[in-house]
């Protein structure tokens, strides 16, 4: 179906019917992108790399931190079960970090430390918060 798309549409052009996807949809966003310095363009490209990274370590952790992608049981419901509790241990991270305190006279302070917990590898923070000696 999506490759039978364009020629349908290009169908739709020889009538003099033509489609705007996009930016140029919105003429205003293309007056705006049209004044923008080129430097703008190189953060907005590197903005989106850094979140893709993220992202992608976000998975990884997942699947290796809190090994929620593990099957260990040989039933489905089981390894179901297992995969919540273990996205849960990872959410409960992320809860616990983004509850710290970033205000007040050390808010820089406390701000890096929200940051350092909310990057840090499930194991790293199962050991320092989880596993008190």
């Amino acid at each position: 179906m999506a490759k039978m798309l364009p020629k349908y549409l290009d169908g739709w052009d020889d009538e003099g019917i033509t489609f705007v996807f996009g930016i140029n949809a919105m003429p205003n966003l293309v007056k705006i992108a049209e004044n923008l310095p080129e430097t703008a363009y190189t953060e907005l490209i590197v903005g989106d790399a850094n979140n893709r990274c993220n992202q992608e370590n976000l998975i990884e952790q997942l699947k290796n931190g809190v090994q929620a992608m593990r099957m260990p049981v040989d039933n489905l419901v089981s390894n179901w079960a297992y995969m919540v509790m273990a996205s849960l241990a990872w959410n409960l991270k992320a809860w616990y970090a983004l509850l710290l305190p970033t205000k007040g006279r050390w808010h820089k302070k406390h701000k890096s430390q929200k940051r350092k917990v909310l990057r840090m590898e499930f194991k790293k923070f199962r050991n320092f918060f989880i596993m008190l000696p």
